[in-house]
């Protein structure tokens, strides 16, 4: 249920804050940095658990970066179109 949210939510959210006319690109360069996170994390979080015994430092981190990436979000301005 998260996820399907997360889907459907992500194009809107990026129209909303960046417009029409690069969504392509700046979704694309989302959609990469997603990709190589789902590629480099469960790895990572073999080597913590193998180094640590748990999954606790892992968990941290991610959840801190998803503290500032909330932030940064909150942060930027809305994309406002022109009238004409």
């Amino acid at each position: 249920m998260g996820y399907g949210g997360v889907v459907a939510l992500r194009p809107a959210i990026t129209r909303e804050y960046f417009g029409r006319g690069h969504f392509g690109a700046i979704f694309g360069v989302i959609m990469g940095v997603n990709a190589l996170g789902a590629i480099a994390g469960p790895p990572i979080a073999g080597w913590c658990y193998d180094t640590w015994g748990d999954y606790r430092m892992f968990w941290l981190a991610l959840s801190m970066l998803a503290v500032v990436a909330a932030g940064l979000v909150f942060a930027s301005k809305r994309y406002k179109p022109e009238l004409r």
